[in-house]
């Protein structure tokens, strides 16, 4: 570690409520007056799990009792860098309570982007407003039948982002992702088309994934306010094209052997931590995904899974005549 490399353990604190807590930076530091999420510099042989228990200790007087990986960040400021080992903290003992003269607030996760938010911290923000599991709809499937998986989806696991893939002519795909749009909103869910940016836009889709090809051939800019973009990725090339072009998330794959692919081994789990933790994007886990890996990808680095058949396991869901 040199003098212009920061690594700092971070913790995303939250209440009864479900709201984070902010910290305010004191007017005599850098950065004055900006909120971050707290936390502070590991100490040289610390681990990154004992800097989180003690920094939180020190500014807040809580015990963290436990608490898993998020994601891992880097920053490139004027004069040094700074890399974030980010925890969401599962349980802790006491009440937060400024103990450093920092002003302090919660917030609801949808309204952190409103906050004068130290830029270090903006990709956190992006991480905690995802999903830990990303559905993908199989081909060939019925418009009906797709509305049916959709709806199981989302009442037996919880899921509440879906990515409609099909290999159909365009007005054909269009009219389905119409409807299934407005299935979208009425089961409060987010949709992304894997089409193109312009229709998604022109349809008022929540999102758009675009495969690994349209990545590479975007050009770094100002993406869209309000949609979504994730991406397809393979190996490090991709994830660092996915944060050029200003992503929201990316899907890694293939990780494990899977049903649409059983002869590839996949990157495999430790491969998958080492990417994740390289790069700035939130990621999914994709390929021989089960609802069981979410934790692990989770505690890996990953922002959880994504996938077809796991959310397809329909036992007496009907298709509607």
């Amino acid at each position: 570690m040199t003098s212009d490399h920061i690594v700092v353990a971070v913790g995303i604190v939250r209440n009864k409520l479900n709201q984070i807590l902010l910290s305010q930076r004191r007017n005599d530091v850098l950065f004055p007056d900006y909120w971050e999420f707290p936390g502070g510099k590991l100490i040289s042989g610390e681990t990154e799990f004992a800097a989180l228990k003690r920094e939180l200790k020190e500014e807040l007087a809580i015990t963290v009792t436990d608490a898993r990986k998020l994601i891992a960040t880097r920053h490139k400021y004027p004069d040094f860098d700074v890399e974030l080992k980010v925890f969401e903290v599962i349980s802790y003992e006491g009440q937060p309570q400024s103990q450093e003269g920092q002003n302090l607030k919660w917030q609801q996760t949808k309204n952190l982007c409103g906050d004068n938010i130290l830029p270090s911290d903006l990709p956190i923000i992006k991480a905690l407003n995802l999903p830990d599991k990303y559905m993908i709809t199989p081909s060939g499937k019925s418009l009906q039948e797709l509305i049916s998986l959709i709806q199981y989806a989302n009442a037996t696991h919880n899921v509440k982002m879906v990515q409609y893939r099909d290999k159909l002519p365009s007005q054909e795909y269009k009219a389905h992702a119409q409807k299934l749009i407005t299935l979208a909103h009425k089961l409060d869910i987010k949709l992304l088309l894997n089409s193109s940016i312009e229709l998604a836009l022109a349809l008022k889709a929540h999102g758009v994934h675009l495969n690994s090809a349209h990545l590479m051939a975007q050009k770094p800019c100002a993406q869209p306010e309000n949609l979504l973009i994730g991406v397809s990725c393979h190996n490090a090339q991709e994830l660092l094209q996915a944060e050029n072009i200003n992503s929201d998330f990316a899907v890694l794959s293939p990780v494990m052997p899977s049903n649409t692919h059983p002869k590839n081994p996949g990157i495999g789990w430790d491969k998958f931590a080492k990417l994740v933790n390289g790069t700035n994007i939130p990621t999914y886990a994709l390929g021989g995904m089960k609802i069981a890996d979410i934790n692990y990808a989770k505690n890996l680095g990953g922002q959880g899974i994504s996938g077809i058949s796991e959310f397809m396991r329909i036992k007496s869901c009907r298709i509607p005549k």
